[in-house]
């Protein structure tokens, strides 16, 4: 007999489809605590390199391929132009901003005097919120949209569309070859606003793998 998360990791064949689907079956009356313990002792599958480690506040954590920090950071702790470029192509292709904050909250006014020079991390955002975290120690994706306005007040979880390569783009920037995906972003689709397709919970002109999405 098939187990239920058998059966999803038939149904869906991907890491966060899989979380997420597994995620809306247990229902309300788990807290995030209790769901990742359930996820945990579940045998999710293993995706471009990328393993579950924790969900909360609607965002799921993945642990990355062992790094070498010396293959992200210079010496004064920004993120290397090689990883820059990969991230450029796939906000590009997905139609992304990119930030690159720093690891540690500080600022000119409250500086840390024990983060001198801070490392970096780099961040793919909609119009919204932030949609992916990259960092070399882990990666985090926002699988359902962050609490705003009446969605909030109802109590709705909204699950945010995702393109089912974003896992396997992103796995590039925890790879120490880049030509092979800047050749295939470089040939993104542009998002094509005369299709009429319409999500209103979905982020403005995000590319989910077929359907595209238009404020």
């Amino acid at each position: 007999m098939k187990t239920q998360l058998e059966d999803l990791n038939h149904k869906w064949r991907g890491l966060l489809e899989t979380i997420r689907a597994l995620q809306a079956s247990v229902g309300d009356d788990l807290n995030e605590d209790e769901v990742t313990r359930l996820l945990r002792e579940s045998a999710l599958p293993i995706e471009a390199g990328f393993r579950f480690l924790s969900f909360s506040d609607g965002v799921v954590t993945l642990t990355v391929p062992r790094q070498e920090l010396a293959n992200w950071y210079p010496e004064r702790g920004w993120i290397m132009p090689e990883k820059e470029e990969i991230a450029r192509a796939i906000a590009k292709k997905y139609e992304l901003s990119l930030l690159e904050p720093p690891d540690v909250n500080s600022s000119a006014l409250y500086p840390r005097p024990d983060s001198p020079g801070p490392h970096h991390h780099l961040e793919l955002n909609n119009r919204e919120e932030t949609v992916v975290v990259a960092h070399p120690q882990y990666l985090k994706i926002r699988l359902f949209k962050g609490p705003s306005g009446f969605v909030h007040a109802l109590g709705a979880r909204i699950p945010l569309l995702l393109s089912p390569e974003l896992l396997q783009d992103l796995s590039f920037l925890y790879k120490s070859e880049s030509a092979e995906l800047l050749a295939r972003l470089s040939e993104y689709r542009p998002l094509d606003p005369e299709s009429g397709v319409r999500n209103l919970f979905a982020p403005a002109g995000l590319d989910i793998g077929g359907q595209v999405l238009c404020a």
